[in-house]
């Protein structure tokens, strides 16, 4: 059985297990470079990448000239992950990190108002 083993060693087989290691070695060499430079942007500041999805529930209850006020904002979390896996569209996923840099608070990310138009930008 070991005479079988070596045998398979000395053809084909030690490619075969060399390539293995190498390819290992490689993309575990990429893994870390790519999380080492993920974690440099997100010391710097840079965090557009990432999505968090909150929940905003306003409960309003009747006032006394008739008119509905609001009376409790609730926030829940509903998590978060990078911007290419909440936004699986390319395109889309694009055009939300370019409007990313241009928040304020009045002009927010994601309007309610209307759908998406196109930026006067990206043309």
């Amino acid at each position: 059985m070991l005479a079988t083993l070596l045998d398979e060693l000395t053809g084909k087989g030690a490619g075969v297990i060399l390539g293995l290691i190498l390819g290992s070695l490689i993309g575990w060499i990429s893994a870390r470079w790519k999380r080492y430079r993920e974690r440099q942007s997100i010391l710097q500041g840079d965090a557009r990448d990432t999505v968090v999805i909150h929940q905003h529930l306003v409960e309003s209850t009747e006032g006394p000239d008739g008119k509905r006020r609001p009376t409790v904002l609730r926030l829940r979390s509903l998590g978060q992950s990078q911007l290419d896996r909440v936004i699986p569209n390319g395109h889309l996923a694009g055009e939300m990190l370019r409007r990313a840099f241009r928040v304020t608070p009045s002009d927010t990310l994601i309007s309610m108002e209307s759908r998406m138009r196109p930026s006067p930008h990206s043309q």
